[in-house]
């Protein structure tokens, strides 16, 4: 499990975030914890799964609670965003630079097979079916957390730029897959 950071200096530890990757063959799975005693972010209170086609790919997600993974081919100079809401959305996209092509294209080389949220553990949970050749990434997990009052935080492995930007290469800092 890996300790994300929060570029706003959230040092008080009244709430923090960790997550996983892990990628076996064709099948990536990606898990947040979310601590949050306080009960600041809305999040569901009931258990929810949800398998391929149960999820809507939708775009924008980030301008609420948002979890997020990017994923560099090893060697290669593009990377995948992909985002997930515990509104039952989700999408990924495909950048052959940074931040290039804007606005970003969906892309069909990941399909999400299976997502779930355990409010108990405040958990989630996604599968993916990797579709292209590529069995080897640079990654970075990121999440955005907006409270119930609307302040934002922004969360990742590692902020390597002067303001959150989740797009820095040199932020994608776990070695995957193989």
């Amino acid at each position: 499990m890996q300790k994300l950071i929060s570029y706003n200096a959230n040092s008080n530890d009244t709430f923090a975030l960790s997550g996983e990757l892990q990628v076996q063959n064709s099948e990536l799975v990606l898990e947040f914890w979310l601590k949050d005693p306080q009960s600041l972010f809305a999040v569901p209170k009931t258990a929810a799964a949800w398998t391929e086609g149960e999820v809507a790919r939708q775009d924008g997600l980030w301008q609420a609670t948002c979890f997020e993974a990017f994923l560099q081919p090893w060697g290669g100079a593009g990377y995948y965003e992909f985002n997930f809401a515990l509104t039952q959305a989700w999408n990924v996209y495909q950048f052959t630079g940074y931040r290039e092509p804007q606005p970003p294209k969906a892309t069909t080389d990941f399909v999400l097979k299976a997502m779930s949220w355990d409010p108990a553990q405040k958990h989630l949970r996604v599968q993916l079916e990797n579709k292209t050749s590529t069995r080897k990434f640079r990654a970075g997990l990121t999440a955005i957390l907006k409270e119930i009052n609307g302040a934002k935080h922004y969360y990742a492995l590692a902020h390597k730029g002067t303001k959150p930007d989740f797009h820095v290469i040199e932020s994608f800092i776990l070695q995957r897959g193989s």
